[in-house]
C-alpha cells in the first residue's frame, strides 16, 4: 500500500549522514534554519533531497543548546509550503530550550547514577579493607603481647638472680632492654585500645559531662600528684553519646593537659564549653593548657596513630591518645580540632550532639 511505502521511505531517511544536511548548517550557525522546496539548494543540502521527495515542502531545524554547548538539534517538517510563521519559530525555540534542558538533566542523572554506583563499590571495598586492617591490628597487637611479657619477665628474673654480679654496663643494657620492651608493651596496649574503639558501636544516651569529668579527675589523681596545677572546670552541658567512650575522650585530653604542663611551675588546665549559632544542636567542648604547645604547621598530623610532635624524652607517650579521641568523636557525628602556640599551650576542641530526649 502507499502508506506502507511511505513508512518504509521514512525509515530509510532516519540514518542519513549529518554532512550535507540542514542539521550541519544549524550546528555551524547555532541558529534556526528553514528550508522551502521552492528555493531548495540541492548542492548545499544534498542529504535532504530524499526527504523532500517524500512530499515534504518545508523543514525547520533548531539547535539544542545547553550552557553554550550544542548537544543536538530539533527538526520539524510539513507537507505545506511556507508552513512555519515567525511565531512558530519562537514557539519551537522555547520547546528546543526545554528539550535541551531535559536532555542535559538526563545525561547528568546517568552520570550521577554511574558515579554513585562506583562510589558504592569503592566504599564497600574500603569498608572491607578497614575491617581487615582493624582485625589485623588487633590480632598482631594481641599476639605480640605474650612474647613481650616473656622478655620483660626474663629481664626481671635475670636482674634478681644476677643483679649483684652484673657490671655497670651490663645493668645499663638490661635497663635498655626492659625499657624498650615496656615501651613496646605500652604501644601495643594503646593499639589494642584503638582497635577496640574502632570496632565498638556507640550506644548513645543522655550523658552528664560533669559526672564524667569528675570521674576522670579522680582517676588522674596519681598523674598530678606533687604538681601545682590550677584546674578550671566549668559547668558542662549534657550531651548525647556513649558514656564509656566519651569518658575516654575527656580522660585522654585532661591527661595530655597534665603531661604537657609538667615543665610549668604554675600549670593550668581548663575544661569548658560553648555553643555556636552556625552549628545548632551541637555543643563544643574544649580542654586547654598552658603547656608545651606545638607548631600549628604540623596540626594535621596531631590525630594520626603513632604521630607525635614532641620527643619521647621530653614527654613520654605512644601517640595514640588523640587518635582515639578523634575516632570516638567522629563516630559520634562530631568534629575535633586543635589550636596551639609553641611554648604557650594548646587547646583541643570537639563537638558532640546536644542532649535530647530519645
Amino acid at each position: 500500500s502507499s502508506r506502507d511505502t511511505k513508512v518504509a521511505a521514512w525509515e530509510s531517511v532516519k540514518s542519513l549522514p549529518i554532512k550535507g544536511s540542514i542539521e550541519e548548517t544549524v550546528f555551524a550557525s547555532r541558529a534556526p534554519i528553514i528550508l522551502e522546496s521552492d528555493s531548495f539548494d540541492k548542492e548545499k543540502y544534498p542529504v535532504e533531497a530524499p526527504v523532500l521527495d517524500l512530499g515534504i515542502n518545508t523543514m525547520m531545524s533548531l539547535p539544542l543548546t545547553q550552557r553554550g554547548t550544542i548537544i543536538g538539534s530539533l527538526t520539524f517538517s510539513s507537507e505545506k509550503l511556507h508552513a512555519f510563521t515567525p511565531r512558530d519559530v519562537e514557539t519551537a525555540q522555547e520547546l528546543a530550550s526545554l528539550i535541551a534542558g531535559a536532555v542535559a538533566n538526563a545525561v547528568l542523572f546517568e552520570r550521577v547514577s554511574a558515579t554513585e554506583q562506583q562510589l558504592q563499590v569503592v566504599n564497600a571495598g574500603l569498608t572491607t579493607a578497614n575491617k581487615e586492617l582493624e582485625a589485623f591490628s588487633y590480632t598482631v597487637s594481641h599476639d605480640l603481647r605474650a612474647p613481650l611479657r616473656a622478655v620483660i619477665g626474663f629481664v626481671k628474673l635475670l636482674e634478681r638472680l644476677q643483679g649483684d654480679k652484673m657490671s655497670k654496663d651490663e645493668k645499663h643494657y638490661m635497663d635498655m632492654i626492659r625499657g624498650g620492651a615496656e615501651q613496646m608493651n605500652a604501644l601495643l596496649d594503646d593499639l589494642l585500645a584503638f582497635s577496640r574503639m574502632s570496632r565498638a558501636e556507640p550506644r548513645p544516651q543522655i550523658v552528664d559531662a560533669n559526672l564524667l569529668l569528675q570521674e576522670v579527675m579522680e582517676d588522674l589523681v596519681p598523674a598530678r600528684e606533687g604538681r601545682q596545677i590550677e584546674f578550671k572546670l566549668a559547668n558542662l552541658p549534657k550531651c548525647n553519646g556513649d558514656p564509656t567512650l566519651l569518658r575516654q575522650v575527656f580522660q585522654n585530653l585532661v591527661d595530655n593537659g597534665i603531661k604537657y604542663t609538667k615543665k610549668r611551675e604554675q600549670a593550668m588546665v581548663e575544661v569548658g564549653s560553648f555553643r555556636k549559632d552556625e552549628e545548632p544542636g551541637f555543643v563544643t567542648y574544649f580542654v586547654k593548657d598552658n603547656g608545651a604547645g606545638f607548631n600549628m604547621a604540623y596540626a594535621d598530623k596531631l590525630f594520626g596513630v603513632f604521630q607525635r610532635l614532641h620527643r619521647d624524652t621530653d614527654f613520654p607517650g605512644t601517640g595514640v591518645g588523640l587518635a582515639i579521641v578523634h575516632r570516638i568523636v567522629t563516630r559520634h557525628g562530631g568534629k575535633v580540632w586543635a589550636e596551639a602556640e609553641e611554648n604557650k599551650g594548646a587547646a583541643i576542641y570537639f563537638t558532640l550532639k546536644e542532649a535530647t530526649e530519645a
